[in-house]
């Protein structure tokens, strides 16, 4: 399967291609993972020449979300951890990754991994999500 058409959604921050400020996260599927690059600017600085944290687990919530559409699952976030492991600087391209790692009744767990170039972890986040509906895959 190739890419989600997310309809009516198109101002999504995260996904969203007409929203002005939004990321604009275009997601394809790799052998079962929800696959992304992201390539940060000014918009989205928290401290001094990196990425806002909030900036950060939005992306990770994304792809997560992504991860769980792949599988046929509409979701919504119950429960979102991010654990921060170095920064995301605004200069560079990078990989994010998800997966989904179990689905049970209307409850979806995820993980999810964003990556610099030389695939050093900048963070890592573990997902709890509630099916609002099944999809065709």
């Amino acid at each position: 399967m190739g890419k989600i058409d997310t309809g009516e959604n198109k101002l999504c921050f995260a996904c969203g291609k007409k929203n002005e400020w939004g990321l604009k996260l275009s997601f394809k599927n790799l052998n079962g993972k929800a696959v992304t690059e992201f390539t940060p600017d000014f918009h989205y600085q928290g401290y001094k020449e990196t990425v806002h944290g909030g900036i950060i687990s939005t992306i990770l919530d994304e792809s997560m979300v992504y991860a769980a559409l792949f599988k046929g699952k509409e979701v919504v976030t119950a429960k979102l951890s991010v654990r921060f492991k170095n920064p995301m600087f605004l200069k560079g391209k990078y990989r994010i990754e998800a997966e989904v790692i179990n689905i049970k009744r209307n409850i979806v767990n995820t993980r999810a991994r964003i990556f610099d170039r030389d695939r050093n972890i900048i963070a890592e986040g573990e997902g709890v999500f509630w099916t609002v509906k099944d999809i065709d895959k």
